[in-house]
């Protein structure tokens, strides 16, 4: 996969993704009803296919931030685009100053967030025409650098022009954090 690149993109454009793969039980347009205001999408491309989207956004306490609607098209799972993008959400909201980011994550999506330093906060609950969810935490200390090479990298884009993009340098997610085992 050498063309995986990950961008901020409109929320718009991460709606067909989200319904076909999170909730198919509604129109495309339903999903703006899902979108907290304020929130920011991320996107993971192959190529120029969009692969792989997630939002985050302010939600809760002060300083903390709720990641959402992480969808990865079944085609492309396994390659690091859900981590990418995950990698990516976290830094955008440390960047806003999150000294939390959570999320509902979906059970079969579990190994994704513990593996980036995310540690369960709820039992098991049922959310209705969506399935088995569990609340995860990243708690963020005072400093939120990673203590290692993350998934993603800025990559120059041709003419060394910055432009945002990012590639998938490594898989492994830690922002200084040990997870709970």
């Amino acid at each position: 996969m050498l063309g995986l690149t990950v961008r901020p993109v409109p929320l718009e454009h991460t709606r067909s993704l989200r319904r076909d793969v999170l909730r198919p039980h509604l129109r495309v347009q339903e999903l703006a009803a899902h979108e907290p205001p304020g929130a920011v999408a991320f996107g993971a491309f192959d190529g120029e296919e969009l692969v792989g989207v997630g939002l985050v956004g302010a939600d809760g306490s002060p300083g903390a931030w709720r990641i959402r609607g992480m969808a990865t098209a079944p085609h492309a799972r396994g390659r690091g685009a859900g981590t990418a993008v995950l990698d990516a959400l976290v830094r955008h909201a440390v960047q806003q100053g999150a000294t939390r980011v959570w999320c509902n994550a979906r059970t079969p999506a579990l190994s994704l967030y513990r593996r980036a330093g995310f540690s369960a906060r709820s039992d098991e609950f049922e959310l209705p025409a969506i399935g088995p969810h569990v609340v995860m935490e990243l708690a963020l200390g005072r400093h939120h650098e990673p203590t290692r090479q993350v998934a993603v990298t800025r990559v120059p884009p041709a003419g060394d022009r910055a432009d945002g993009n990012l590639t998938v340098k490594d898989r492994s997610l830690n922002y200084g954090m040990t997870p709970d085992r």
